[in-house]
């Protein structure tokens, strides 16, 4: 409980503060000069006694200017400088003492100065004393008369008076200067937050916030506005009005306690009441106004310390002790209106506003940065998490890829097997027959032997990695048995043509394709008696398939009956397991075996022409 009080009694005591040093008098310094006569010029024998200070709607609604006669005591002992000190006046001042000019604030025209603000000092030469009878006549101009205002004067020293001066001068026009440019950048600043964020409302109101207040207070502080007053101090209520209802709704969107509906209403109305002051100009309208702004300003302070009781320890103090301090100053400003405003030279509020539109702000920043610290960890834990993932899908690809590599060698290893077993180990079991076969040549043997070592050199050529290049396996093919052919006495004619590429055209494919044409030409060696072999291949233009041919001079045979045998249907099942098909062609002129293999979509075959039974492109590289 203590520790939400002393935020309260803090912010208290500082709108107190202020309230005090603002209105402070050199009381202490100078001589008061509160009892003067006012006339409409000097030396007019209607003139009245009044007592100070003198505020014009009062005692002469319809004066645009007025003469106040003083009678100064000269001083006593050595002579020194003197001076008169105006805390405020309105709106314009000029001073004559036994009928010499002492200065003047503001021009008397009809756009006349705002001074009521501004702490004035006249110098008085010793050379302007007389004896007796020193008169001091103060014209005073304002326009409209109800805005006339002569304050208690003050008569002292020079060097008294100064630092005094000085002093109000800082406080009542530099300091709020400088807090409404502060005011200025800090709205912008918020106003740029809430237009990425248009959800955070509360950036939204403090930003109006902060930008009416800074017009308010920079407009506060214009001794020589550049309109007249009729349009001039409207604008300045209107502006105040606006900075009351946007506080009112920073604090009820902050203390969350609902009343969005009537600080929207606050915000319409507010303004538009403040430019109706200009019909009536400080009458009982403006009057009215001044202290329904107050109650805004006070309802704001109320809000503001809900908001500080219900938040979190680290922001507490930072909405507590501003609520305190704009409730006390709204008071404060309250009391001169309801009693005299003619005492209300400087707004508590002024100052007061300003601090609490940075504290505001500060409380503001403080949650955005408990937001990024969240989000921070969040973050901080979302990235510990995707690592972990990370690694676990990791162990899980290495995982798939070894059961992968694990899976390919044992399907790689199977095919070995039944490769080997289907064409070394065939061979072997035949070479193993014949030497258990008496009579048998030892030529016979040796043809066995040298067909296992030919499909062995298959095997191994069939591992290379060709990448999808049929023409390598072709060429693999060519050197292999081109020089069986030569020993034999053969003829080979090869005309292989460029081929696409295929995407399929793996190991086991590979080595069914040298399969297929290393039995035919082994089989046109043996029962042919050809001297002559023609290897053909080309991409099919009506088709899209690849075609392989090979032809003979030799013998023909009858394939229907060799359509029952082993070796024929050998041939036939590899065609198929590779997705393609063979045709057989054979007669007494020759025998043609084509292979047709399916090329890949999207593959640009080489340059069409014909050839003897079937459609392919032109024929290249022939040897003869």
């Amino acid at each position: 409980m203590l520790r939400k009080l002393s935020p309260l009694v803090l912010g208290a005591l500082l709108a107190a503060l202020i309230a005090g040093v603002m209105q402070v008098s050199p009381a202490h310094l100078a001589q008061p000069l509160n009892r003067a006569y006012f006339a409409l010029a000097p030396g007019d024998e209607r003139r009245e006694a009044v007592l100070l200070p003198s505020l014009w709607r009062e005692t002469c609604p319809d004066c645009l200017m007025g003469w106040y006669e003083f009678t100064l005591v000269p001083p006593v002992g050595p002579r020194e400088d003197m001076a008169i000190y105006l805390p405020g006046v309105g709106q314009n001042v000029a001073l004559y003492l036994n009928g010499e000019f002492l200065g003047q604030a503001g021009e008397f025209r009809e756009a006349s100065g705002r001074h009521h603000a501004a702490p004035l000092l006249f110098e008085i030469a010793p050379a302007l004393w007389r004896g007796t009878g020193n008169t001091l006549f103060v014209l005073v101009g304002a326009d409209p008369p109800a805005r006339g205002l002569m304050p208690v004067a003050w008569l002292g020293t020079l060097a008294d008076l100064q630092g005094h001066h000085r002093m109000q001068s800082l406080l009542r026009q530099h300091v709020i200067r400088f807090l409404g440019i502060a005011c200025l950048i800090l709205g912008l600043v918020l106003a740029l937050i809430w237009a990425k964020r248009p959800g955070e409302r509360r950036y939204g109101w403090l930003a109006l916030a902060a930008l009416a207040w800074s017009a308010t207070q920079l407009a506060y502080t214009v001794t020589a506005p550049p309109l007249d007053a009729a349009r001039w101090e409207p604008l300045m209520s209107a502006a105040t009005a606006l900075a009351a209802a946007a506080m009112l709704g920073f604090a009820a969107e902050l203390s969350r306690i609902g009343w969005r509906t009537r600080s929207a209403w606050a915000l319409v109305l507010a303004p538009v009441a403040a430019m109706l002051t200009a019909v009536d100009p400080g009458g009982a309208l403006e009057r009215a106004l001044g202290g329904g702004l107050q109650l805004l300003q006070t309802g704001a302070g109320l809000m503001l310390l809900v908001a500080g009781w219900r938040a979190a320890p680290g922001i507490r103090q930072w909405l507590l002790l501003p609520g305190a301090a704009m409730l006390v100053a709204g008071m404060a400003d309250l009391a001169p209106l309801v009693s005299n405003p003619a005492f209300h030279y400087a707004p508590t509020s002024l100052l007061v506003m300003a601090l609490v539109v940075v504290g505001c702000a500060w409380v503001l920043l403080l949650r955005f940065v408990q937001s990024l610290e969240v989000a921070e960890l969040l973050n901080i834990d979302l990235d510990r998490l995707v690592r972990e993932r990370t690694a676990a899908l990791e162990a899980q690809f290495r995982r798939v890829q070894a059961l992968e590599r694990e899976q390919v060698l044992i399907r790689e290893r199977e095919r070995l097997m039944r490769d080997m077993h289907d064409g070394i180990g065939g061979h072997l079991v035949s070479t193993l027959a014949l030497l258990e076969q008496n009579g048998e040549t030892r030529g016979a043997v040796a043809e066995a032997v040298q067909g296992a070592l030919h499909d062995l050199r298959l095997m191994i050529d069939s591992l290379d990695p060709v990448e999808g290049d049929l023409n390598a396996v072709l060429a693999m093919f060519r050197d292999r048995i081109e020089p069986r052919l030569r020993a034999a006495g053969v003829t080979l004619r090869w005309r292989v043509a460029d081929l696409p590429q295929l995407a399929e055209l793996g190991p086991s494919a590979v080595l069914s394709i040298l399969r297929i044409l290393q039995e035919t030409v082994t089989n046109t060696l043996k029962h042919a008696g050809a001297r002559e072999i023609i290897i053909e291949a080309a991409a099919g233009l009506a088709t899209g398939e690849i075609v392989i041919r090979i032809s003979d001079d030799g013998r023909g045979f009858d394939v229907n009956a060799a359509r029952g045998g082993r070796g024929l249907g050998n041939l036939v099942h590899r065609a198929t397991a590779l997705g393609g098909r063979l045709t057989i062609d054979s007669g007494p002129e020759g025998t043609a075996i084509m292979l047709y293999l399916p090329a890949d979509s999207g593959s640009a075959p080489a340059t069409h022409h014909s050839s003897v039974g079937v459609t392919v492109t032109a024929m290249q590289n022939e040897t003869p």
